[in-house]
């Protein structure tokens, strides 16, 4: 069968754990929007997982609030609300080979859910840190074979410290603790505070930094919620919008999921996104940004 999964930490631990049970010949990453505008064909020879349900899929795997299917539809595979789809598949299998993958699940959750520590945000280590590494300034092929050497490493025993030691890991490692210091300090030049959001658009800017999602935060603690806006990498039609609650200090009562959904993306309660049309996203940013002010 086909595995197409997420790009992030959760889809590579998802992909590790079906590899682990099901014959997988193939694995391809994709980002939500993909699965939702219907830009690829899907079989039932096509495991999905930490993406949104195609009806075509064999098999289904999510945990993601705005994913979830009316009451009564039927499908293969599981759907739960729990801090990462690599729970969802961890427990679906209720494998005992799965257990030696206890950890990495474990951090799954952790990452996923966004509780992890101020500390662990700018300076990462372990599992922490590689998750960092998946995806980087390289063309989209490059970090996806990047992320099928992690799964077969992981998959064949290698401790994270031993993969973190390999040259290659170690290199992508060294960037992205430049490159998350370098993103500390753009979003406190070219962020601001509208209101209780944190407001980052990077719109038009070149090669800025990637960071992560919670450094806004250790730039702007007083934020309720940030929005960031940012041009999609591989469609230049398209406006990418990312949208979360203060992972330090969560009094924000949005539910991000449930907003993002209403303009064509999703998520959880506590952080979601959606990609907009060019054309039309000045609007649209405007209604949310006022949205999440309220």
């Amino acid at each position: 069968m086909r595995l197409i999964t997420h790009t992030d930490f959760d889809g590579v631990v998802c992909a590790v754990l079906i590899s682990s049970c099901e014959e997988v010949d193939d694995i391809i990453f994709l980002d939500p929007a993909t699965i939702q505008k219907r830009k690829m064909k899907i079989t039932d020879n096509d495991i999905l997982s930490d993406l949104p349900y195609h009806p075509k899929c064999g098999l289904w795997f999510d945990h993601h609030l705005s994913s979830k299917l009316k009451e009564g539809e039927k499908f293969e595979g599981e759907w739960a609300p729990k801090k990462s789809a690599a729970r969802v598949v961890y427990d679906y299998y209720e494998n005992s080979y799965l257990e030696k993958y206890k950890e990495m699940v474990e951090w799954a959750d952790k990452i996923d859910s966004g509780e992890i520590t101020k500390e662990e945000a700018l300076l990462p280590a372990g599992w922490r840190l590689l998750s960092e590494t998946l995806e980087s300034d390289a063309e989209k092929k490059v970090d996806d074979a990047y992320r099928r050497k992690v799964i077969e490493w992981l998959k064949v025993g290698e401790g994270v410290e031993g993969i973190l030691g390999k040259e290659e890991v170690k290199k992508r490692a060294e960037a992205a603790l430049l490159d998350l210091q370098d993103y500390f300090g753009k979003v406190k030049e070219f962020g601001r505070m509208e209101g209780s959001v944190a407001y980052l658009d990077i719109r038009g800017m070149e090669k800025f930094p990637h960071g992560n999602n919670y450094l806004i935060y250790l730039a702007f603690p007083n934020a309720k919620v940030s929005m960031k806006v940012y041009d999609d990498r591989t469609d230049k039609e398209i406006v990418n919008v990312s949208v979360g609650q203060n992972a330090f200090n969560r009094i924000s009562k949005v539910n991000i999921g449930a907003l993002m959904k209403e303009y064509g993306g999703g998520g959880h309660p506590v952080v979601g996104g959606t990609h907009l049309k060019r054309i039309d996203a000045d609007g649209k940013i405007k209604e949310i940004l006022g949205r999440l002010k309220e």
